[in-house]
């Protein structure tokens, strides 16, 4: 069989009929390219608030996608930029965003957090609360770090009785920052998220032994 083949049909099989062509070329039209980076760019930023609450890489992904396929959907046509945006990035998010069911991205959700010990322990009140109003003692906010370092924020000030903490996406004010906030009080008073704690500093005391 093997030689059959190769008698009939190495020098008389035309295979030209089976080879594919792509077209390599990029689908976004250059002329409109970087407008579109700007207008998904800015979109995304506009909805930062639901891609706090999303969570995992969601926002990230379609910033990434919209780049080309909203290009590729304007098709050259700078008018038709901010429709493709909305249709490929503003309606996604509005959707999930509101949907608490297909929020976190789809990824597991955040560890809970804790407070550091044997510093500070958690304090809601009685209640389920985890914020004081205002800015507390200090208007230097965001972007501390850890809640390890809020913890050492708060016992660095005399007159700090505790703290809350909330990691980027947990301050649904400020969800593109981690959010330290120190207070003269212990006792949270209302609720505030969606996802911070508010941690009570434990006095510590000290033993001094004469001989």
């Amino acid at each position: 069989e093997k030689a059959f083949v190769d008698n009939s049909c190495s020098n008389n099989y035309d295979n030209t009929d089976n080879i594919i062509e792509t077209d390599p070329s990029d689908p976004c039209d250059e002329t409109i390219a970087d407008d579109v980076a700007a207008e998904c760019e800015a979109q995304i930023t506009a909805k930062s608030h639901c891609c706090g609450k999303i969570g995992g890489t969601f926002c990230a992904g379609l910033l990434t996608d919209c780049k080309v396929d909203a290009c590729a959907a304007a098709d050259g046509d700078v008018t038709a930029i901010a429709d493709a945006v909305t249709a490929l990035v503003i309606d996604p998010i509005e959707a999930v965003c509101t949907n608490p069911n297909l929020q976190n991205g789809g990824e597991a959700p955040p560890p809970a957090l804790q407070c550091p010990t044997p510093g500070s322990v958690v304090a809601d009140g009685g209640n389920g609360y985890n914020d004081i109003s205002g800015e507390g003692l200090s208007s230097d906010r965001y972007n501390i770090g850890s809640i390890e370092d809020c913890e050492l924020k708060c016992q660095r000030n005399s007159n700090c009785a505790g703290f809350s903490y909330a990691p980027i996406g947990g301050d649904n004010v400020y969800p593109d920052d981690t959010v330290c906030s120190i207070y003269s009080s212990g006792t949270p008073t209302r609720t505030h998220g969606p996802n911070q704690i508010f941690c009570k500093i434990v006095p510590r005391t000290c033993t001094l032994t004469v001989n």
